[in-house]
């Protein structure tokens, strides 16, 4: 290896470059739902969305086929691979292999999110091809919301689950539409409403997402016993997500991952650098 390329790589090893706000994410392994240990479709759900298994692993960031194409706010996914459906008394409960942890570190608290089928509603006129004409909009509202009145429910081994309290928990089938070339790991800022995404094309939503794939966010804090009393939950390892009104899809599950605090180059690295430098220049000098 010529000399100015390891100068180049111990910098490159050496150095951090922090996201904007000067943290990274951690990363967890299998962040997702890795099992189906209970599903009932309930009422009005069509046959070929009754396979539970398109709950697991990462949601949908691509719709696959000819008139598929990237998953974003304004396109949502709606294969019977992608989305399992479930009805007036239909029930899923997903496993994970990576703990949901109560952790205080975590983006607005939230500790899990689950990623539907829902969209914005897009405003623009359609020309005589059906294309949209001018760049697409929404007014805000959510195409599905409030089809479903939903309760989701969390357990540390299956057998005992706490619901989170309804007047915290959002629906899935709401806000926030999945956007798959966001960070599935990020939530959106829960303080955002419907009316905030008024006027807005795909690139004003994204920013208001600020990197985030979407979904609907849970916080473990939220947990209640069956006398509506909370409860402390450290951790769970199974979400259920029971419909008690209308119907709804599940695409996916996902942890939210906790910021952390990136370190800065220590002072030795610097000066050791800074003495590979000289050194460099010193053999610069005597060609």
């Amino acid at each position: 290896m010529k000399f100015h390329q390891f100068v180049v790589s111990v910098i490159a090893a050496s150095t951090v470059l922090p996201l904007p706000g000067g943290v990274a994410r951690a990363q967890t392994p299998n962040p997702y739902a890795a099992a189906v240990t209970a599903y009932t479709a309930g009422t009005g759900v069509a046959a070929k969305y009754t396979n539970p298994n398109a709950a697991l692993g990462e949601p949908s960031r691509v719709t696959p086929g000819d008139f598929g194409g990237p998953v974003d706010p304004f396109s949502a996914p709606y294969l019977d691979s992608q989305l399992v459906g479930l009805g007036v008394g239909g029930s899923l409960t997903l496993r994970f292999d990576s703990p949901i942890r109560n952790d205080p570190a975590h983006p607005y608290g939230l500790d899990f999110q689950v990623f539907g089928s829902s969209f914005f509603v897009v405003t623009n006129g359609l020309d005589a091809n059906f294309n949209y004409i001018g760049t697409p909009a929404t007014d805000g509202s959510v195409f599905g919301d409030g089809a479903a009145q939903t309760r989701v429910s969390v357990s540390a081994d299956g057998v005992t689950f706490f619901t989170l309290n309804p007047a915290l928990a959002p629906q899935i089938k709401a806000l926030f539409p999945t956007d798959g070339a966001g960070d599935f790991g990020a939530p959106v800022n829960p303080a955002l409403k419907s009316a905030d995404f008024a006027g807005l094309t795909l690139a004003g939503v994204r920013a208001l997402y600020s990197s985030s794939g979407g979904g609907a966010g849970f916080d473990l804090a939220w947990a209640q016993d069956s006398g509506g009393h909370a409860v402390s939950v450290d951790q769970a390892a199974f979400v259920r997500i029971d419909v008690l009104q209308g119907k709804t899809e599940i695409d996916g599950v996902s942890l939210v991952r906790p910021y952390t605090a990136v370190p800065e180059p220590g002072a030795w690295a610097l000066a050791f650098i800074g003495g590979l430098l000289v050194m460099a220049g010193h053999r610069s000098d005597r060609r």
